[in-house]
């Protein structure tokens, strides 16, 4: 983990935008376990396939930063992985 630009990333991916839910797949879901993980929020496997153990470390960690819990990724999820 690394901060770039004011930024928290785990180096595989820049994004801020991407949305993921259940079966998104690649270089984004593995930035977003990593960040995950980081914050304390287990995602199981960290290997670039978004399924239930991720989404629901999503949905917890939005619940705990007051986001929108859908367990989807998105910019407002991104943001607070980020900082």
């Amino acid at each position: 983990m690394r901060r770039e630009g004011g930024e928290l990333r785990a180096g595989y991916s820049a994004t801020r935008t991407v949305l993921m839910d259940l079966k998104s797949s690649g270089w984004e879901v593995l930035e977003a376990q990593c960040l995950l993980k980081h914050h304390g929020y287990d995602p199981g496997l960290t290997d670039g396939s978004y399924g239930p153990r991720s989404k629901a470390a999503g949905e917890r960690f939005q619940k705990d930063r007051h986001l929108v819990v859908d367990g989807i990724v998105g910019p407002d999820t991104w943001a607070e992985l980020r900082r």
